[in-house]
């Protein structure tokens, strides 16, 4: 267990919903990516490689 690290991203979660709530869904996508999601890279990677293993496009999933 000592590899286990919780990450709280739920407060920047809020910022960017906010911010984007009202934009179009797939600028909704890019901001949640670029600005939200680039501050924990290695989430994101993660993310991605999950969808990737079952065979999904997660920006299909998304919009």
């Amino acid at each position: 267990m000592s590899n286990l690290k919780i990450i709280d991203t739920f407060p920047e979660f809020l910022k960017i919903y906010k911010e984007s709530k009202t934009k179009p869904i797939g600028k909704q996508i890019e901001l949640w990516e670029l600005v939200y999601m680039s501050q924990w890279p290695e989430l994101l990677e993660k993310q991605e490689k999950d969808y990737s293993s079952q065979n999904i496009n997660w920006r299909e999933i998304a919009e």
